[in-house]
């Protein structure tokens, strides 16, 4: 099956929790900085509500299906979400993110789409929102810059810093640091930390890196493993270091 209807390169896809739906958004370069975000029927390859675009000059940082897979919602760089109803497209809930004084750099909506984390380009901060309220449940502190930022579906916030390579784990809803942070110090000036995520229990992350392989590691063990580009299981030969800070 092909879903046709985007005109410009597809930036961001994601499923519904029931795997009923998929969404999607392009850029629409030729028509300008617009944006368009679209959701289809994964069983017909029909579309299921009108394409939304955004046309003010912005970029869509994260998509999710949110309210029991009844909405989907995006964030913008300009730190606007809005939730759409996809029965009726109708736009039913939108807000801006606390760090409405700076563009937004990062942006991540948890598995389930009940929660929201967002990054500024220039703060060391991040913020987790409920996507059903729009409210601020919590405020995170970073030493340093964050170069990827994921939630998982119980609120556990996981964030890489860009200078020490380093993730942090914090609880959501209460704004603690929960485990001890986990630095990558044998790749520091060599290799950058691309991507970041969170399992939906909160126990495993994994890592992208720049050299093409991923990084796999379980908070509750503290062992990890590496994969290569080549979907190769390869042992670790570089160790993980316990931080008492970022």
């Amino acid at each position: 099956m092909t879903l046709t209807g985007h005109t410009a390169p597809t930036r961001l896809i994601v499923y519904s929790q029931n795997g009923k739906y998929l969404a999607s958004c392009s850029g629409l370069k030729q028509h300008g900085p617009a944006l368009d975000l679209q959701v289809w029927d994964t069983r017909t390859g029909e579309e299921v509500m009108i394409p939304m675009v955004v046309d003010d000059h912005d970029k869509i940082l994260a998509i999710a299906f949110v309210s029991d897979d009844t909405a989907v919602a995006l964030c913008t760089s300009k730190g606007r979400v809005r939730v759409w109803e996809i029965s009726t497209g109708r736009d039913i809930r939108s807000w801006q993110c606390d760090e409405c004084i700076s563009r937004i750099k990062l942006a991540a909506f948890s598995p389930d789409g009940t929660l929201i984390v967002t990054s500024p380009l220039s703060r060391k901060t991040v913020s987790v929102c409920s996507t059903t309220t729009g409210k601020l449940i919590s405020a995170l502190q970073s030493r340093s810059l964050l170069a990827g930022i994921a939630i998982s579906s119980n609120g556990r916030v996981a964030a890489i810093s860009t200078r020490t390579l380093t993730i942090q784990i914090w609880d959501g809803h209460t704004g603690l640091s929960i485990a001890d942070p986990v630095v990558f110090e044998d790749y520091i000036g060599s290799i950058e930390l691309s991507s970041l995520a969170i399992s939906p229990d909160g126990t495993v992350l994994a890592v992208g890196l720049s050299s093409g392989k991923i990084e796999v590691y379980d908070l509750n063990t503290q062992t990890r493993a590496t994969f290569s580009v080549d979907n190769f299981f390869l042992p670790a030969h570089s160790r993980f270091r316990l931080m008492d800070c970022m």
